[in-house]
């Protein structure tokens, strides 16, 4: 039987278990990178190595579990399925309109036929009332369906600019590296050379892809990363671990 795993509401299949064969044999290097940046830390609490590492093993999972899902599409194409979703949804409410109680009464007498209940029966009598009011409001939900894919195509926009260093790590990767460095930690991530730099060289060494980076190009990815968020995102900048008064209610893995 295939076991599958959820990990922040994202199914992790077993195609990445060999991975994480690989990633655990650096897990000692990533746990002295912030063992050393706890010790020269404020020292807010003990270190928690079990912690620590559940932590990075779901944000490596995270990680590995992205790389297998399609890319995000761009933002002129996802408008342009939104508006399809609401043109459908607008034709089917005004369908719904112009058939009114006949449609009704239709669906009400599917479900109950769905359900295996005697249509003449007072069961089926019973059960006809409740189909007709949930039919009612399923009709009803349509105008607001049809409302918000309105309003969110009209929210989609094309970021500005592409982090340098995306496609290494992306920018919810970098973040959540941000978030694990400081909980663990009790410091503030930096975007300079420094602990948090080398944490995040360790973590691309633990899944394979540090070697060929350096560290300039390290820095700059963590300051676009940063930067992106606090520009774009005021609502993840609240909690981010790099804002100086945000992380503390950062989500979990």
């Amino acid at each position: 039987m295939i076991k599958f795993e959820r990990i922040n509401g994202i199914l992790i299949s077993p195609p990445i278990q060999p991975k994480m064969i690989a990633f655990k044999r650096h897990e000692k290097a990533l746990l002295s990178c912030l063992h050393e940046a706890h010790q020269g830390g404020p020292k807010f609490k003990p270190f928690d190595e079990a912690r620590a590492l559940r932590d990075l093993t779901s944000l490596a999972k995270l990680y590995f579990a992205g790389k297998e899902t399609p890319k995000t599409i761009p933002a002129a194409e996802h408008v342009k399925r939104l508006r399809k979703f609401v043109s459908a949804i607008g034709s089917a409410r005004r369908m719904a309109n112009l058939m009114q109680d006949d449609l009704n009464y239709d669906l009400a007498r599917a479900w109950i036929a769905e359900k295996n209940i005697p249509l003449v029966s007072r069961a089926g009598r019973d059960a006809g009332m409740q189909a007709l009011a949930l039919i009612h409001k399923m009709i009803g939900s349509l105008i607001v369906l049809e409302r918000l894919a309105c309003k969110a195509s009209d929210n989609v926009r094309p970021k500005r600019g592409r982090p340098k260093g995306g496609s290494v790590l992306t920018v919810d990767c970098i973040h959540g590296l941000a978030r694990v460095y400081k909980e663990n930690t009790g410091r503030k991530p930096s975007i300079v050379e420094g602990p948090f730099a080398r944490f995040v060289r360790a973590f691309l060494m633990a899944i394979g892809q540090g070697d060929r980076l350096s560290t300039n190009y390290i820095i700059e990815m963590i300051g676009t990363a940063r930067n992106q968020i606090r520009r774009d995102d005021p609502v993840l900048w609240a909690i981010s671990a790099f804002n100086p008064t945000g992380g503390n209610n950062s989500l979990r893995f």
